[in-house]
């Protein structure tokens, strides 16, 4: 019985990662990255009363760290 739990788990750890290969490959990652991190910006500004400070770069998903940290010493 152990054997066979092993080959499963083996087999459930290649095929999770094929699938996590195939999504990163095909720009779902990134798709959803990005839906994500509009979905949090819309958050923060309801949640902040609308002052939040929201740029078209952090809506598209390509605020980078620098720039972030850029609009961070601005306020």
């Amino acid at each position: 019985m152990k054997r066979l739990d092993g080959m499963i788990a083996a087999a459930a750890i290649v095929l999770s990662g094929l699938a996590l290969g195939g999504m990163v490959v095909t720009d779902e990652y990134a798709a959803a990255a990005r839906t994500e991190a509009r979905g949090m910006m819309a958050l923060t500004h309801e949640v902040s009363g609308g002052n939040a400070q929201i740029t078209p770069a952090s809506l598209n998903g390509t605020m980078t760290a620098s720039a972030a940290a850029s609009a961070a010493v601005q306020q």
